[in-house]
């Protein structure tokens, strides 16, 4: 949908950003786990929802190999 939204009606938002559903995960580490709800965002993402950032930059988070 989100190729069809910007290629039919691009005109009509200033910004089109696909997502997907909510997800829980869990990180462990050794014997430490952190579970997190989230969601997966296209790389506009942080720019749509204005994503503060605690340290770094946006383009240092865009260029991070987390996201290939």
């Amino acid at each position: 949908m989100g190729e069809v939204l910007r290629d039919q009606y691009g005109g009509n938002f200033k910004q089109v950003v696909k997502s997907s559903l909510d997800f829980n995960k869990v990180l462990t580490v050794g014997d430490k786990k952190l579970g997190k709800t989230g969601r997966f965002m296209e790389t506009g993402g942080p720019e749509l929802i204005d994503v503060s950032m605690l340290s770094g930059t946006r383009e240092a988070l865009l260029s991070s190999q987390w996201l290939r």
